[in-house]
């Protein structure tokens, strides 16, 4: 397979996603709802609150079996009018103990796929730069200035190489906004885990055509957008 003959969206979802705009108050069905770790949390998206709530306990206390990551996905285009990037907005304000993954590093400049997913190894080393295990919880959120924009899209591919337990944070504008645990500055270093290099069943990934064709039923069954 090279260039864009396929997007690597799981075939067997592309008739379940439904979703509203991702705003403070978001309806999603969807893969990540059908899959994710009922243990640690009860749905995809995660409010301020309980991820706080969350993070207060230890794996032990909270009934788990993993660690709790908030894993910030900060990204801004290079040509960002106000110099912006995701690492610098991750150094000014952060959750405390967030993990930064850095998505212009994990992609690389020589990806076929630019921002879809990346080589299977190239996401095996980032993660295990930052420490992470399989089997870690992880809460993934965007900038204060986007509420939800990237980390639905992060979340799918860190399911889309296997890792189970993912959620997104609802949203951390809101967890600023109410006076939640914040850090500043730079972060020590983790020490490095061995995170496996995963699969994916390429029979499993939709083409264009599987796209555009279920792009259009859901435009006829779409309902009405409610504000």
């Amino acid at each position: 397979m090279s260039g864009l003959s396929a997007y690597r969206f799981p075939k067997l979802h592309l008739q379940l996603y439904r979703h509203s705009t991702f705003s403070h108050s978001t309806a999603c069905r969807s893969w990540f709802s059908l899959q994710s770790d009922r243990r640690a949390f009860p749905a995809y998206l995660v409010s301020p609150t309980d991820l706080d709530e969350s993070l207060k306990l230890s794996p032990s206390r909270a009934g788990l079996e993993a660690r709790i990551i908030p894993l910030c996905v900060a990204w801004f285009p290079a040509n960002d009018p106000k110099h912006r990037t995701g690492i610098g907005v991750f150094y000014k304000k952060r959750i405390v103990n967030a993990r930064f993954l850095d998505l212009d590093k994990v992609f690389g400049s020589q990806s076929l796929r630019p921002h879809i997913l990346p080589g299977a190894v190239e996401f095996a080393a980032s993660m295990s730069e930052l420490g992470i295990h399989k089997d870690d919880i992880l809460i993934v959120y965007d900038t204060m200035e986007r509420d939800i924009l990237l980390a639905p899209r992060v979340g799918w591919m860190l399911k889309a190489f296997g890792h189970r337990h993912v959620h997104t944070l609802n949203n951390f504008r809101l967890w600023v906004e109410q006076g939640l645990p914040t850090a500043q500055g730079d972060i020590c270093g983790f020490d490095h885990s061995n995170y496996p290099v995963p699969k994916i069943d390429e029979a499993e990934l939709p083409s264009i055509e599987d796209v555009r064709e279920a792009t259009m039923n859901y435009n006829k069954d779409m309902e009405p957008r409610i504000d």
